[in-house]
């Protein structure tokens, strides 16, 4: 087994990069080439730095909370595709519209034992969320949407809630960022509702893998020079304080999941509610910096933009270096 800890995640990602890259053994599942490490372990010490910045990776500043209020509303259905990310069409069951390994469904209904356990008795070890069940099983060879996370636990040491993930499959370039970005704001949500501060969070991979398409990116952001926390990672402050706010926040975040154009309640309307708001009209108008979630925003809009700005110049400059190619003037050599 490899272990793995550091405070923060974005040094990790990075130390998870290079040995994946430098050491990692050859598997072709499906047929596609990958390197990948065995048997995982990770602990973040310091879980409160929700934001990402390292530029080369490109990640999306919203997906994350809107996938994590998706699931946390019990949902599994086909908004995720419709409205937020049309690449996982092709992971919905075409017969229901549902997501076959869809978290949703069991980490709200899990959550709303996990919390009166945790209340009742803060030393208990049975805080345990099962994701994947007997009908996933059942469904393994004929579903796109197979489960990658197959449980999640919770304990409460030192009046710090610690989160365990257990990982059956975990892309490590394109999945890994979104995935954690969720655990640990939802631990931070957890922990605010609880009067808890913030404890770790524990992960188990049995495979930790990279796909040959992003060997390059991969070793690009894994050479990227970073400060340990982001650059806009100030703590933000979830406007709730109990488990029952908690959940209605939770509840009026489902909205603007649907309805994302719309304007925010005044009870959400803070830093992260923003942010997915602004994302969806950032076309029409550009969002101000109110927070972590904003400043991550922009910086991605910005960093997309200087990107464009480069491609069009290397665009014009290889096709001058093209034309130039058919001119001469003076003498035939």
């Amino acid at each position: 087994m490899s272990d793995f800890k550091e405070e923060f995640l974005m040094p990790l990602w990075q130390q998870l990069l290079r040995d994946v890259l430098d050491h990692g053994e050859e598997s072709s599942p499906r047929g596609l080439r990958t390197k990948e490490l065995l048997n995982v372990s990770t602990v973040v010490t310091n879980p409160t730095d929700l934001v990402f910045d390292i530029k080369p990776r490109k990640a999306s500043p919203v997906m994350s909370i809107v996938e994590l209020m998706y699931f946390l509303n019990g949902r599994d259905d086909d908004v995720l595709a419709k409205v937020w990310l049309p690449g996982m069409e092709k992971y919905l069951n075409p017969n229901t519209r549902r997501f076959d390994g869809g978290y949703g469904p069991s980490i709200s209904a899990g959550l709303s034992y996990v919390f009166p356990m945790l209340q009742k008795d803060p030393d208990t070890r049975r805080a345990w969320i099962p994701i994947m069940d007997m009908t996933h099983l059942v469904r393994m060879i004929e579903t796109n949407d197979f489960p990658c996370n197959p449980g999640l636990a919770f304990n409460i040491r030192d009046n710090r809630l610690n989160m365990t993930v257990m990982t059956r499959s975990q892309d490590l370039y394109y999945g890994y960022i979104y995935d954690q970005i969720e655990f640990h704001t939802l631990l931070n949500m957890m922990s605010k509702a609880l009067f808890k501060k913030v404890g770790t969070v524990s992960h188990y991979m049995l495979s930790m893998h990279l796909y040959e398409k992003d060997f390059k990116g991969a070793d690009e952001c894994a050479e990227y020079p970073i400060n340990p926390r982001s650059s806009f990672a100030e703590r933000f402050g979830f406007p709730f304080d109990t488990v029952s706010g908690f959940w209605r926040y939770v509840r009026m975040f489902n909205r603007l999941i649907d309805l994302p154009t719309e304007s925010p309640v005044l009870e959400i309307c803070d830093d992260m509610a923003l942010a997915v708001h602004k994302y969806s009209t950032r076309r029409v108008q550009t969002p101000a910096r109110t927070g972590p979630f904003t400043n991550w925003l922009r910086d991605w809009m910005e960093n997309k933009s200087a990107s464009k700005a480069e491609t069009a110049v290397a665009s014009t400059e290889a096709k001058a270096s093209e034309g130039m190619k058919f001119t001469h003037v003076g003498p035939n050599p």
